[in-house]
């Protein structure tokens, strides 16, 4: 690999590991926490739902939900504290149905209201619990706090065992997708009303996976829903009942009144309404009892995911770009969204943000280098074509491909050589004057690089009195031998009509030789750090810069070779001179140019 390519992969791979450490840092210090960062997060989760399927099996059909529903709460007409006869004879109709277990997501009154309520208040509930435990039924009842937790006497008629916790775990935008299994206060430890129920159910066989697990709410689809109301009613028709809708299930008793316990959840995310809390509480136990148990990375294989996003997508960018770059990273984005559904259905959690960020921090960084070094690289190109094109070629230079320009191709080039005839008398006779031997070369070069460059040419080399251009590079032209044939004459017609400006400086008779000629050379900044030009070399050079010698022999002003006279045959009024010696080259036909069949034409090449 050159040297150029190992630095700026070198540069590449820092920008990956930079993106990847910042992205790294920011996901388990920033992201976590409440902000912008997480919500987008954890919204994506919400998005990731709407895809998930079904795991497949049936357990989540162990599972009934009765929900006091408007109906129920209209039918009975009073305030749900009061539903205590009503709950009591739900619970006696589920035990007759053979339910397994029962779970009260109602909070139970921490005052006693036995004396206050006709007919009793506890007892109708201790009643119906001892009756339930007699039968093998579990009654898991709630607390929501120790300041409001329920009278001793229902814990003794359902047991001690049988007390959980209501908590719902909350994220940071206080939407519910996870749910802490256990807590500990105290030294002892209490479940939640979803595990306890589980453990029961599957005789302690149930099995904490973690603290916390993220609730599968794909599952509900599965789990009946029950006004309870109709089932209050069925148990006073046994005509019309439930038949075995709830035997060895495990049903959940609860509110979904919009006026109690809803929240924010995934499903709010796809339905835009809020969900209950037996509904949240029915989620989590079927996402335990399924073992449809999501898992999520830790901070090892976290960060490691997020640096190989990095590094690929600065590979991605490399060398490219910004919109070719920007299309890459966009497929980039979406191959990472097909992907985090994907391991979302296999119940893998992939942290999409971090992932997402890392690669529109890796786009910005290396466009932004991209640019950088862009920039700098014009600039270098400025600086060397400065001394021998134009601006106008320049700033078309630029737009050019710079690898080429800068480390050299083979291309195809009309090469054209001058000399001034008898300048090494001149100098010599004006050895005591220097300044005006260096006045007129000033004044002859900028006459005769205008109309090079004019004409489409690159000025290579001035040597002294000589000058060497070629037409086709770095621009490429469409006619570059027409072009340097043009140029020569006009530089000859030039000459002439300077003839007064040219016998101040003591030239009576300014002659000068043109040699040119067309064919593959190696074009490029050849030289060394301190030192480049960029120029052509090969053989076709030096068969160029034979001719313009030649031309002292046959006493012309303007040679070209064959090859060069094959190209312009049409357009030129040429004479043919026979093969001359080239030395160390084979003899090359030569002809004489005299001037333009179309002068219209003559001035200058077209540019691609």
């Amino acid at each position: 690999m050159k040297p150029y390519y190992r630095k700026y992969l070198f540069s590449y791979a820092v920008i990956a590991l930079l993106v990847s450490l910042l992205v790294v840092l920011s996901d388990f210090s920033i992201i976590p926490g409440k902000g912008t960062w997480n919500e987008l997060e954890l919204r994506s989760i919400d998005f990731r739902f709407l895809f998930k399927k079904h795991p497949g099996n049936d357990t989540a059909r162990k599972i009934a939900v009765i929900v006091i529903d408007e109906k129920s709460y209209k039918k009975i007409n009073q305030p749900l504290i009061f539903y205590h006869t009503h709950i009591s004879e739900v619970i006696d109709y589920l035990v007759g149905k053979g339910v397994k277990t029962i779970g009260l997501d109602i909070e139970l009154p921490s005052i006693s209201l036995e004396g206050k309520v006709e007919g009793g208040y506890e007892s109708v509930y201790m009643r119906s619990f001892l009756e339930a435990r007699k039968k093998g039924v579990d009654i898991v009842i709630g607390f929501s706090s120790w300041e409001n937790a329920p009278l001793q006497g229902y814990l003794l008629a359902a047991g001690e065992a049988n007390l959980a916790a209501f908590h719902l775990t909350e994220d940071s935008d206080d939407h519910i997708r996870r749910q802490q299994l256990y807590f500990d206060d105290g030294g002892k430890r209490y479940y939640s009303m979803p595990y306890l129920l589980a453990r029961h159910f599957t005789d302690g066989q149930a099995a904490a996976p973690g603290k916390t697990i993220l609730i599968d709410y794909s599952l509900l689809q599965n789990i009946p829903v029950y006004s309870f109301d109709d089932v209050y009613e069925s148990g006073k028709k046994p005509g019309n009942d439930h038949g075995n809708a709830f035997k060895n299930k495990i049903v959940i008793i609860g509110s979904s009144l919009s006026f109690e316990d809803k929240h924010s959840t995934p499903l709010s995310f796809l339905s835009g309404r809020m969900t209950d809390g037996a509904t949240i509480q029915a989620g989590t136990l079927a996402t335990l009892l399924s073992g449809s148990i999501f898992r999520e990375p830790g901070v090892i294989s976290g960060a490691f995911y997020i640096i190989v996003v990095a590094v690929l997508t600065v590979f991605l960018c490399y060398r490219r770009r910004p919109f070719p770059a920007a299309l890459l990273c966009l497929a980039e984005a979406g191959v990472l969204i097909a992907a985090s559904i994907f391991a979302f259905n296999h119940l893998y959690v992939i942290r999409f943000v971090p992932l997402l960020s890392a690669v529109i921090l890796s786009f910005a960084a290396t466009t932004i280098f991209h640019y950088y070094t862009e920039e700098r690289k014009r600039a270098k190109i400025r600086k060397r074509f400065a001394c021998y094109v134009p601006d106008n070629i320049i700033d078309q230079i630029v737009d050019a491909d710079m690898e080429k320009l800068t480390e050299g191709e083979q291309r195809k080039l009309a090469l054209l050589f001058s000399d001034i005839r008898g300048f090494t008398s001149f100098s010599e006779s004006n050895k005591d004057d220097p300044q005006k031997v260096v006045h007129f070369l000033n004044r002859y070069h900028a006459e005769m690089t205008e109309i090079i460059v004019r004409c489409g040419g690159t000025v290579s080399q001035l040597t002294g009195d000589g000058i060497f251009a070629f037409f086709g590079a770095p621009l490429k032209l469409d006619d570059p031998v027409f072009a340097a044939v043009s140029a020569a004459l006009q530089m000859k017609d030039r000459i002439a009509s300077l003839r007064q400006e040219w016998l101040r400086y003591g030239m009576e008779d300014l002659r000068v030789g043109f040699g040119i000629h067309f064919g593959d050379v190696t074009v490029g900044n050849i030289g060394s750090a301190k030192k480049m030009d960029y120029t052509a070399i090969g053989d076709n050079t030096n068969v160029a810069s034979r001719l313009e010698g030649q031309t002292k022999e046959f006493h012309e002003t303007i040679l070209i070779s064959d090859a060069a006279y094959e190209c312009v045959r049409e357009r030129i009024v040429a004479r043919s001179l026979g093969p001359a010696r080239i030395k160390g080259h084979s003899e090359v036909n030569v002809f004489a140019v005299d001037g333009l069949r179309d002068i219209g034409a003559g001035k200058g090449g077209d540019e691609a």
